[in-house]
């Protein structure tokens, strides 16, 4: 079990977190990792911040502000490793993660290690959902279930999509995970995300944008009744009411069960 580990690491301004997530990687108890630091143009003292820190697995770049998907582009091009670890610039991992999960590969001959995520607010903490490795991928195709850090992989040739910077973290494991033919997923806490007002997750208009990109054009997305409302109902909150109509009423053409199910359900929730 002596593989190299790429830990990729984007930032934006992410002066206040970002020594901690890196120390977070530094920390942990499998050794052979690299640590790449993709500086999205930040403004404020990300940069002396991360060149003060003094080891050589640490990789620090800088380019033009791009967005989230370039940047982690840019960090899987520039990666040494045969498997990765992506890691958000204000949230950690938990030591052990990475020799827990390259245990795994190494004795079990799985391409990838699903864990769950602590998720750590100003008055509250939650833990993601154990979902068991048979029901992963198919609930990825209902709903966004792993965060960007939740996973160790095998690299492969699979890219974030660069027109989209929300979502695109559920839109690249569509992509990943249905190339992989066995996945683990462990029953503990792995990693810790912090919710603050700073996090992408409070544009909920951009939110909505990635996702219905997401809805629409990933080829392994469910075709289940709740994506079809997902759908329906992100057109409508998104103004884009041609499309909902259109959907409605190829949904009645097709489906008239399905067709009912939704108008009783946007009744319900109006």
């Amino acid at each position: 079990m002596d593989e190299l580990v790429s830990i990729i690491i984007a930032v934006y301004n992410g002066e206040k977190y970002i020594s901690r997530a890196i120390q977070s990687c530094l920390d942990q108890k499998y050794k052979n990792i690299e640590v790449l630091v993709i500086n999205d143009g930040s403004t404020d003292n990300t940069e002396s911040i991360v060149k003060k820190i003094n080891d050589q697995r640490v990789r620090y770049f800088y380019h033009e502000n791009s967005e989230r998907s370039f940047s982690r582009n840019r960090g899987l091009e520039l990666s040494k490793g045969n498997y990765i670890q992506f890691l958000d610039a204000d949230d950690i991992l938990l030591s052990n993660k990475i020799f827990n999960d390259m245990e795994i590969i190494s004795t079990q001959k799985v391409e990838a290690v699903f864990s769950r995520t602590l998720y750590i607010g100003s008055d509250y903490t939650k833990v993601s959902k154990y979902i068991k490795e048979n029901r992963i991928f198919k609930t990825l195709g209902i709903k966004n279930v792993a965060p960007i850090q939740s996973v160790l992989f095998k690299k492969d040739f699979t890219r974030f999509n660069e027109c989209i910077s929300y979502y695109e973290d559920w839109d690249f494991w569509l992509n990943r995970l249905s190339k992989v033919k066995k996945v683990r997923s462990l029953n503990k806490v792995e990693s810790c995300v912090f919710i603050h007002d700073n996090n992408t997750s409070h544009n909920s208009y951009k939110l909505n944008k990635g996702k219905f990109y997401v809805l629409i054009m990933n080829k392994n997305i469910s075709s289940s009744f709740i994506i079809t409302y997902n759908k329906y109902k992100i057109a409508k909150e998104l103004g884009l009411n041609e499309y909902s109509n259109i959907l409605i009423r190829n949904i009645m053409k097709t489906n008239i069960f399905l067709y009912i199910l939704l108008r009783l359900k946007c009744l319900i929730y109006k």
